[in-house]
């Protein structure tokens, strides 16, 4: 997993992945003030009960922006 605790700006060249393992989240964001573009992002663990997903927000004021968000739950 890929966790951003700080504002960030996250920007994919053509044809980035961002792949998970198939366990939890892929991507969480915990920063407020942060953006994400340009990716593709797949590959999350499938139990909702975890609150398993592709990209997890957990902050306000989150820019996503050209996301390809692929076999996650």
């Amino acid at each position: 997993m890929v966790r951003l605790l700080r504002p960030t700006v996250l920007v994919g060249e053509p044809g980035a992945v961002l792949q998970g393992t198939g366990r939890g989240s892929v991507l969480e964001i915990r920063a407020k003030h942060t953006s994400v573009r340009g990716l593709t992002v797949r590959g999350s663990g499938r139990d909702p009960d975890r609150y398993d997903a592709g990209v997890r927000v957990r902050a306000d004021s989150v820019t996503l922006q050209d996301l390809e968000i692929r076999d996650v739950l």
